[in-house]
């Protein structure tokens, strides 16, 4: 009754209709946001039932939603303590890049690195920190039932007030800057708050980085292989009206 209750209050937000008529999730065949879903009737009093029916319900509305650019990271403060409880047993792992010994991990400390439905940016800042490209994928994806069909928004800053793409532009990782830009991330994303040099740009801290290694001075000249992925980099993470100006000077 309580959630029949609080369904039929609900007002119907128009936005998020027509965001989940566009969700990349292909299987959400009817809007979770129309409050004639939310209604879950059952005729027993099978209470685990309904708590099943309820988490199928409330991991749609979570698909439904675009990946939007999220600033603050909402994320509590206990599950970020949990995350770092478990840091040094998944930082192994994604060493392997082991998706199973990833889903283990997951098992036992879901709520480490999830929360309101969806992996934390936090988690998927650390997979694409240690480069961990089959992990990154499952969770931007978001359909594994190991990770009870959880996914991570790309857009969602962390606590230290930087995204996951600017973790793979500090790696200079073209593959994995591949993989969120096709999960929705945004290059117009900007570092916030007093662990960061504000207002950076994932290019920004691409050529930063390339700098600081001297990345540029002991490779550029070494091959092609080499020029290509820096063009490639600086390519993929301009902004379309950098890229203009690129591509008439090079």
């Amino acid at each position: 009754m309580a959630l029949e209750a609080l369904a039929s209050s609900a007002p119907i937000d128009t936005c998020k209709k027509e965001a989940t008529q566009t969700a990349c999730h292909k299987h959400i065949t009817e809007s979770p946001w129309d409050p004639s879903n939310l209604v879950i009737t059952h005729e027993s009093n099978d209470m685990e039932k309904i708590r099943e029916l309820w988490l199928q319900k409330s991991l749609q509305m979570a698909k439904a939603l675009p990946n939007d650019i999220m600033i603050p990271d909402h994320t509590p403060k206990f599950v970020q303590n949990a995350f770092y409880d478990i840091s040094h047993r998944l930082g192994p792992v994604l060493k392997k890049h082991s998706v199973r010994r990833f889903f283990r991990l997951f098992a036992t400390s879901p709520r480490a690195m999830s929360w309101n439905w969806s992996i934390t940016s936090e988690t998927l800042t650390c997979i694409v920190s240690h480069n961990a490209l089959r992990c990154a994928k499952v969770v931007l994806e978001g359909k594994m039932p190991q990770l009870h069909c959880m996914h991570a928004n790309p857009n969602c800053i962390n606590q230290h007030g930087y995204f996951p793409l600017h973790a793979a532009a500090e790696r200079l990782s073209v593959d994995t800057i591949k993989l969120l830009f096709r999960h929705g991330a945004s290059a117009n994303v900007r570092t916030v708050g007093d662990d960061v040099i504000e207002d950076l740009l994932p290019l920004h801290v691409a050529v930063e980085n390339a700098c600081m290694h001297k990345y540029l001075e002991d490779n550029i000249s070494a091959t092609q292989y080499h020029r290509d992925h820096i063009y490639k980099l600086i390519h993929l993470l301009c902004l379309p009206e950098m890229k203009i100006f690129l591509e008439d000077t090079c």
